[in-house]
């Protein structure tokens, strides 16, 4: 009998494959976690936009509260709005 490895068989089983993006889609860029400014991210959202993509920017992108980008709620909300 073969070793099987239980752990990856139930992650390939329900591992749910998302859809490739495609032109047009919306992605949204939020910080859920450290602060970044926005010139921090621009050159990610150029070349996003390059690619077709049609980028939101969420509000938690340029709060500060100490080392995060805002207060919990301010970064949970900014998520959720996703």
């Amino acid at each position: 009998m073969a070793f099987r490895n239980l752990q990856f068989d139930l992650f390939d089983f329900y591992m749910k494959q998302p859809t490739f993006l495609k032109r047009d889609d919306t992605i949204a860029i939020v910080s859920a976690a450290r602060k970044i400014s926005l010139p921090e991210i621009q050159p990610a959202i150029e070349l996003l936009k390059e690619w077709g993509l049609q980028v939101e920017i969420g509000e938690s992108i340029g709060f500060e509260e100490h080392q995060f980008a805002g207060t919990d709620e301010q970064r949970r909300t900014d998520f959720k709005k996703c």
